[in-house]
């Protein structure tokens, strides 16, 4: 066992992307500590619930990562009330300045959390595909100015930038691949003193992740997005 423990929270509503955390935990040298918030007990699997996040010790945790689900940061359901508030609790993360990534959901939850405002886009249409990405600086093992293909699966998008943060592409605007419009929302964020940062697209995405979100186009190959988690497990476990 290590001596530093890395939290990953699957807010997955329907179903535990389980290919997605084992290709995680399998990239970390350290100890992964799997929850799964809004699911119940049975469809865990080896996940714990939310509640398990107050046992931690916080002192050996050495970064955590948000994954993406159903849910929107403004709902108000008891396991993200809890989520929000273990996040935001003088042991918890924020406050102790720990290493967090943020990916769709937990991109939005982070800005959200910081004052953002989190909204729907394209008449509530969700965006499933394929979208090229290219960042303003060097980050997570991708150079900048470099267009990288990443999944998205999104209706809701990050439409104001909190205080403290930057945007990492060049502009506020997002693409639709079908027959809307363009919109303001921040495709990856940063903040301007803490190691936290923010991903609209699923740069943690799968093949089983494509299937059981029914996005329909193939994973790119290589997948980028992969380089970019084991970059930031990297940092983080090294710092």
């Amino acid at each position: 066992m290590s001596n530093t423990y890395l939290i990953v929270i699957d807010p997955s509503t329907r179903h535990p992307e389980v290919e997605v955390c084992e290709q995680i935990i399998h990239s970390s040298p350290s100890d992964v500590i799997l929850i799964r918030p809004a699911l119940s007990p049975s469809d865990r699997l080896e996940a714990l619930g939310v509640e398990s996040l107050w046992e931690v010790d916080i002192e050996r945790v050495c970064g955590v990562i948000i994954l993406g689900g159903g849910a929107s940061p403004n709902d108000q359901l008891t396991w993200q009330s809890e989520l929000k508030d273990w996040l935001t609790d003088s042991s918890g993360p924020i406050v102790h300045q720990l290493p967090m990534l943020g990916v769709c959901y937990g991109h939005q939850l982070l800005g959200h959390l910081c004052g953002g405002k989190v909204d729907f886009l394209w008449d509530e249409h969700c965006e499933k595909g394929i979208r090229y990405i290219s960042l303003t600086e060097d980050l997570f093992g991708l150079d900048a100015h470099h267009k990288v293909p990443l999944i998205v699966s999104h209706r809701e998008g990050l439409v104001t930038l909190p205080v403290g943060w930057r945007s990492l592409t060049a502009t506020p605007q997002i693409q639709s691949n079908g027959a809307y419009t363009p919109v303001v929302a921040y495709e990856a964020i940063a903040h301007n003193q803490h190691p936290w940062w923010g991903f609209q697209a699923h740069i943690d995405a799968t093949s089983m992740f494509l299937i059981n979100n029914q996005i329909p186009v193939s994973l790119p190959e290589p997948y980028l997005g992969k380089v970019m988690i084991n970059t930031f497990i990297d940092i983080v476990i090294h710092t």
